[in-house]
């Protein structure tokens, strides 16, 4: 009887999870509408509308949601057919490749209530920006009116007297002719942007949300009223994905603000990045469809910074463990920011989700204060200005800053921006293994240490005193003298020109294992040697290295070229994993650890985001 009861509570037990599960999925996306991705040689929209009507017997809606590259993505609605069987007859159509409900997507909120709103006594709207170190990065730069950002969110109120200035404004449609679609864009009259959820050119801010997002961003500075935002000066591209209370939308309404993006990107708005504030619920995946058009629109140059998402309902808090998307989706070309939130005093909040492997930093997101719709009911704080509270207010810190860093330095691209920002956060004990890189945004390392990306994980900030030539990974088929050791990762090699005597090379870690050393490689005989201590000095995660022109490391005899090698090695230990001739850690796709590597020569950056499994964990 014991062993049956416990066997009954077991098959209890599954059906109340199976129960919750489907109960749960069943109303996270519309009923009757799929998501479809049509293969790259395909049918027209009219053809898969008859070919569907005709095997079926029932009569369709398709409409176009995303087009570029050859990525063709509609939405198909029945109102006879549930969503089930749209996915079962379109399933088996030759020209479609993948097929999806329309799932749906909610703001990033906290609760408004006194309770977590009143987390300090003494209000304090500037403390964010103080934790950022903004006040002196703006002594480099306070932006630009030439960087675009689009905000895709619940709209922005484009009448607030601390963000009109701000505004961006299609002047193709604003001069134009009422009624026309003046720029072909498919979208009448958008002067100011677009209301997707509507299907009209009014993106006003009813709910405060995207207006709040959009004044940490870029609330006018130095105008003496309100606050400034991370930016003085830059142009805010509302995009209204939500409706008028700020509690639905679907996949199809986001997949059109991701278009609209991507052809005002192609006419030559310079969008630099996208806010997303925004999330599916926790452990639903929002589909392939999404995920592609997100990586069409970084592949254009428009970075997608997003909210890693805020506890609700008791769900596990680790975003690795339990994902949330879009701040989960794993692109060919990385090129998510996921941000988790810091309060006050540099602790990870109570509502704020994390994960050391999903997440990549934190920025603040407790009480933030910020301009706030002037159609809301619930207006707070000083006029049009009220607190808030969450990951959505912490992931505009961050899409700030892109907008910042490019306004600075308009030859990075999105690499080099994530890189720069990745590498000049501020390490907190709070985020260590809550975030990839353990550490809050800082604004003023990332604009007083710009780096250059290449190769995807590498970057360099060119410096007066050199001239990089080259710089890359070297085949991992090298040895190491002393058999005691292990390479850590694949030598650098690295080429510079300099009238110099010497150039100083720093190389630091965000992570290194303690016992780790520094080799110089010979390229010739495919061997690493362990440098002398007197050679090179640690200081933390950082290793300082001197090399001569024509010195012993030197594989050039030119006077004004340095050309060498270099490896980092460490001790072998019961449980590291040797992988070719050169020994080092196994990679794995199922990242328990990852590792950011920054390479300074004079200011010679880069930057190594890797999976290393557990076998590595001990020793990296």
């Amino acid at each position: 009887k014991k062993i049956w009861r416990e066997v009954m509570n077991l098959l209890l037990s599954i059906l109340s999870v199976f129960i919750l599960i489907n109960f749960s999925f069943a109303e996270n996306y519309v009923e009757g509408e799929v998501i479809v991705k049509l293969k790259k040689s395909s049918i027209s929209t009219q053809s898969l509308s008859e070919n569907l009507v005709f095997k079926t017997g029932l009569p369709v809606k398709i409409q176009k949601v995303f087009q570029h590259n050859k990525t063709k993505i509609l939405l198909v609605k029945s109102e006879n057919m549930t969503t089930e069987e749209l996915i079962k007859a379109l399933k088996k159509n030759p020209f479609v490749e993948k097929v999806e409900p329309n799932y749906l997507v909610k703001i990033v909120k906290t609760p408004n209530d006194e309770v977590y709103t009143s987390s300090y006594s003494t209000p304090d709207e500037y403390w964010g920006f103080e934790k950022i170190n903004a006040f002196d990065a703006w002594d480099i730069s306070t932006g630009s009116n030439d960087i675009v950002i689009a905000v895709l969110d619940t709209g922005v109120d484009y009448k607030h007297p601390d963000l009109k200035e701000n505004i961006w404004k299609n002047e193709a449609e604003c001069s134009g002719t009422p009624g026309v679609d003046d720029d072909n864009d498919g979208y009448i009259d958008d002067c100011l942007g677009y209301d997707m959820y509507d299907g009209d050119n009014d993106p006003m801010d009813y709910d405060d949300h995207g207006t709040h997002i959009s004044g940490i961003i870029g609330a006018v500075g130095n105008n003496n009223i309100g606050i400034a935002g991370v930016n003085w000066k830059v142009k805010i591209l509302p995009c209204k994905i939500f409706n008028d209370d700020g509690d639905t939308t679907s996949i199809y309404i986001i997949l059109k603000c991701l278009d609209y993006m991507v052809k005002l990107k192609d006419r030559g708005v310079n969008i630099v990045a996208s806010n997303n504030s925004w999330a599916g619920g926790k452990g639903v995946y929002l589909g392939d469809q999404l995920k592609d058009a997100i990586q069409e629109t970084i592949n254009k140059g428009i970075m997608f910074v997003t909210a890693a998402g805020n506890q609700e309902g008791g769900y596990n808090e680790n975003n690795d463990e339990m994902p949330v998307y879009p701040c989960n989706y794993q692109l060919d070309n990385d090129g998510i920011i996921c941000v988790s939130a810091t309060d006050k005093n540099d602790q990870l909040p109570w509502f704020s989700y994390y994960g050391k492997n999903s997440v990549d930093l934190a920025a603040p997101g407790d009480r933030i204060y910020s301009t706030v719709s002037g159609n809301s009911i619930q207006i707070t704080g000083n006029g049009r200005y009220g607190y808030m509270t969450g990951t959505s207010m912490a992931t505009p810190f961050v899409t700030g800053a892109v907008a910042l860093i490019k306004s600075a330095y308009d030859n990075l691209n999105w690499k080099d921006i994530k890189t720069t920002i990745l590498l000049n956060t501020d390490k907190l004990s709070s985020l260590k293994d809550k975030t990839f890189s353990e550490g809050r945004l800082n604004l003023y390392k990332c604009l007083a240490n710009p780096l250059k990306a290449i190769d995807n994980d590498l970057g360099i900030e060119i410096s007066s005193t050199y001239t990089i030539n080259n710089i890359k990974y070297i085949d991992n088929d090298f040895s190491i003298e002393n058999r005691n050791y292990y390479l850590l990762r694949k030598p650098l090699y690295i080429d510079v020109s300099t009238n110099l005597s010497y150039v100083d090379i720093s190389l630091s870690f965000i992570s290194v294992p303690t016992n780790a050393s520094v080799a110089f490689c010979d390229i010739k005989t495919r061997t690493c040697y362990k440098m002398d201590e007197n050679l090179w000095n640690r200081n933390g995660n950082s290793f300082q290295i001197r090399l001569e022109n024509n010195g012993s490391f030197d594989f050039d005899n030119d006077t004004g070229r340095i050309k060498t090698a270099v490896a980092f090695i460490a001790l072998e230990t019961i449980n590291a994993q040797k992988s070719g001739s050169g020994g080092g850690c196994s990679l794995s796709k199922n990242a328990d650890f990852s590792l950011i590597l920054l390479f300074v020569i004079l200011g010679l950056f880069f930057v190594v985001r890797k999976s290393i499994n557990k076998s590595c964990k001990e020793v990296i």
